[in-house]
C-alpha cells in the first residue's frame, strides 16, 4: 500500500504563524487561480479570515478580477501571492499595486526566486511610507516626542511582510 502526503498546506501555515501574522476575522485576498492559491484559501479559512478571495485576470470559479478587487476590495487586510509573476527571469514586476489598500497589514509572497520579490519590496516601502504619514498625523495632533517614538514603533512591528525563506 503506498500513501501520499501533501505538505503545502502545513508549509504556508507554518509560514504565516511563525510571522504572527493572524488571518483571524481578517480580509485576505489571494492572487491566482492555481494549485497554491487552493492551499492559501484552505489556511486561510482555517485561520478564521472572515473574508477570502481569489483574484485572477479573469472572473469565474469565484474568483474575482484585479479591476474588481481594486474597485470594491481595498479594505482587504492581507494578500498572498500564489501567481508567478515576479519570478525569474520577470523579476522586476508585481502582481498588484498596493498602495490601493489601505487596511493593509501582511502580504505573503510564494515567488521563491528571487528570495525578495519585487511585491515584498514595494510592500517594505508602502510600510515606511505609511509610517511617515503615521508620524506626520501623530506630530499634527501635538502627541509628546517620546509617546510619538513608540507609537510609530508600534505601528512599524505591527506591519508583517514575509517571503518563503
Amino acid at each position: 500500500k503506498l500513501y501520499g502526503y501533501n505538505t503545502d498546506f502545513a508549509g504556508m501555515k507554518k509560514l504565516i504563524e511563525k510571522q504572527n501574522i493572524s488571518l483571524d476575522s481578517k480580509k485576505v485576498l489571494i492572487l491566482g487561480t492555481g494549485g497554491t492559491s487552493r492551499t492559501a484559501y484552505a489556511v486561510a479559512e482555517s485561520m478564521g479570515a472572515s473574508f477570502a478571495v481569489k483574484v485572477s485576470r479573469s472572473k469565474g470559479n469565484g474568483a474575482v478580477t484585479y479591476r474588481e478587487a481594486y474597485s470594491e476590495m481595498s479594505d482587504a487586510d492581507v494578500i498572498i501571492n500564489t501567481t508567478p509573476v515576479g519570478m525569474y527571469p520577470d523579476n522586476f514586476s508585481s502582481p498588484i499595486d498596493l498602495s490601493a489598500f489601505c487596511n493593509l497589514s501582511g502580504v505573503i509572497d510564494a515567488v521563491y526566486n528571487p528570495i525578495r520579490s519585487k511585491l515584498v519590496s514595494d510592500a517594505k516601502k508602502w510600510a515606511l511610507q505609511r509610517r511617515a504619514v503615521f508620524i506626520c498625523l501623530l506630530r499634527r495632533h501635538s502627541v509628546p516626542q517620546k509617546s510619538l517614538r513608540a507609537r510609530a514603533y508600534r505601528f512599524q512591528k505591527s506591519m508583517k511582510f514575509i517571503t518563503p525563506f
